[in-house]
């Protein structure tokens, strides 16, 4: 599939029970392809492409973890898709968001798959992240004619399901004469245990021989969340492989079995991503784990503690290797090679990553994962003691790598737009009883669409947000250092800019031009005005987004 292909699923939201806009463009795609879809009451989607006795068929589910999106899904607003060398990511009104790469890559390559195949067939589903409720519905008379199933609902490049919630997904027979060797040649060799997903249930209904293999996606359900293009292509490739070559002259069924050691109750996205769920019992309100602690939708990641290590591999060829290696997999470290040696920083699962990586270059072995070297190399465990430090943490860095005004430097920082306008000035009384040096800043008049500001240090600002953040949430922070260790502190760094005072008109720190852009401050006594025509601008702009055009201009792409 071509990258902008990829951008246009990827930029659709699709949050569970809100699948509908995407499934409008799934549409769109079959008909400018010619391949009949139905849709059943669930809103499960079912799609064949030629004629054969038995088809293969492909699978994906429609919906994603993109916390707060419903609003833009109704209003069929897209996200903004975030391209870095083929490594995509997402923000949805100006702040990163999970990109839903669980499972829009699956879907991409599910739709791009089926363009190089004869004859195909796929289903995708409604609801899957909470709890397969789509699959569970589902018509299962359109599998009567399948040899086989595909999915690719799982992360990473080199990852596939073996068993999900403790059923085997496949047969061993099934799996020595086509899975593993067509696995190895595509290099996919690591297949687990998983929690749920749809192709359990079209193996417990049907006893159909299945397969869950990666889609490029990394970090799931997290905001950091990135699908790489490479890694999807090369899973294109793998499933149109598997098609084109597991004889499709009858149904691949065989008995249904549990995996023979319980070790999946455990399993989880959330241990290797950070952000995921377990595989157990979901209700309406979300789901819980085994171990009895509550699931809760993931959180805007913290600022995490930063570690850095030095390698010195004493031949150069290794050293340049080990970049390359880095490259590549498109780990997310800050690496500097000279000569033969390397230097290594970030945050710690990479920085454990690129460590594994450097021992496989240094000693020949070819270990993927940390925990797996520290135990069949434990003095690589010694190693990784006295290599690695963490960081000394200073100043927290603003979003998007600016730099960040001194303490003592003058600021602006603004307020949320809708913030009730008794609570803007209760802080306005609040900051002139504690006596802080801080101007607070708002239209009085009625009905004004200006956004609140406050001026000042940054030092005095950041006590501001305190007494802010006290009054919005009812909270008792006494100080930016309590605030900072149990609040996220993100929305203060994102609308802080720097002061008219200091730096020359519209020349900001960290601003996003679209979302908060304030030029116009002068040197009169209505230095703002500026800011709320900037503002009001800005909002106008936004209410043109509600009304673009429809998404099949962009899905035309397919066809082509």
């Amino acid at each position: 599939m071509d990258i902008e292909s990829l951008k246009a699923i990827l930029s659709v939201p699709n949050p569970s029970g809100h699948e509908e806009f995407l499934s409008e463009c799934v549409e769109v795609w079959a008909k400018n392809n010619g391949v009949r879809l139905t849709k059943d009451a669930k809103g499960n989607l079912y799609l064949v492409k030629g004629s054969a006795e038995f088809y293969p068929c492909v699978t994906a589910h429609l919906d994603s973890v993109i916390h707060g999106a419903e609003r833009a899904a109704a209003e069929r607003r897209t996200l903004e898709i975030e391209d870095k060398g083929g490594r995509l990511s997402a923000t949805l009104d100006g702040r990163p968001c999970v990109i839903g790469g669980d499972d829009k890559a699956g879907l991409a390559i599910s739709l791009a798959a089926m363009t190089r195949l004869k004859a195909c067939k796929a289903a995708f589903f409604v609801e899957e992240e909470i709890g397969c409720r789509g699959s569970k519905a589902a018509d299962w008379k359109f599998f009567d004619d399948v040899a086989f199933v595909v999915g690719t609902d799982s992360p990473d490049r080199n990852r596939a399901a073996k068993a999900c919630s403790g059923v085997m997904l496949f047969s061993d027979e099934f799996w020595k004469e086509y899975v593993q060797p067509i696995s190895r040649e595509h290099g996919v060799t690591d297949f687990r245990s998983e929690p749920f997903t749809d192709v359990l249930e079209i193996r417990r209904k049907t006893g159909l021989e299945c397969m869950n293999f990666g889609n490029g996606g990394y970090l799931c359900h997290s905001d950091r969340e990135y699908v790489v293009w490479k890694d999807a292509c090369a899973a294109e490739d793998l499933v149109v492989a598997l098609c084109e070559r597991i004889p499709c002259d009858k149904r691949h069924v065989s008995e249904v079995k549990d995996e023979p050691r319980q070790s999946w109750y455990g399993g989880s996205y959330g241990g290797w991503y950070g952000g995921g769920s377990s595989w157990t019992s979901w209700k309406t309100s979300g789901s819980s784990w085994r171990s009895g602690r509550a699931w809760r939708p993931s959180a805007p990641a913290r600022e995490q503690p930063k570690f850095k290590f030095e390698w010195d591999f004493g031949d150069e060829d290794k050293a340049a290797e080990f970049a390359e290696s880095l490259r590549s997999r498109m780990v997310d470290v800050d690496f500097k090679v000279e000569g033969a040696k390397a230097a290594v920083g970030g945050e710690e699962f990479y920085v454990k990553y690129a460590f594994t990586v450097a021992w496989n270059v240094q000693h020949g072995t070819r270990i993927l994962r940390f925990r797996d070297l520290v135990k069949q190399a434990p003095e690589a465990a010694r190693e990784y003691a006295e290599k690695v430090r963490q960081v000394p943490a200073g100043r927290k860095p603003a979003p998007r790598g600016s730099e960040l005004p001194g303490d003592d430097r003058r600021a602006v920082v603004s307020l949320p737009a809708k913030a009730p306008r008794s609570q803007v000035w209760k802080l306005l009384q609040a900051v002139t009883d504690a006596g802080l040096p801080v101007e607070v800043d708002m239209d009085d008049e009625p009905g004004s669409d200006s956004i609140p500001t406050m001026s000042g240090k940054v030092k005095d600002l950041k006590q501001a947000w305190v007494t802010w953040v006290n009054l919005a949430k009812g909270t008792g922070y006494k100080d930016w250092a309590e605030l900072s260790r149990k609040e996220f502190v993100s929305d203060f760094w994102s609308n802080l800019a720097a002061d008219k005072d200091e730096v020359s008109a519209g020349d900001f720190i960290d601003v996003d031009a679209e979302e908060v852009d304030l030029p116009g401050f002068d040197e009169t006594p209505g230095a703002f005005d500026g800011e709320r025509e900037a503002a009001a601008k800005a909002k106008a702009e936004k209410k043109k987004k509600k009304d673009r055009p429809s998404f099949g201009s962009v899905m035309d792409k397919w066809s082509k």
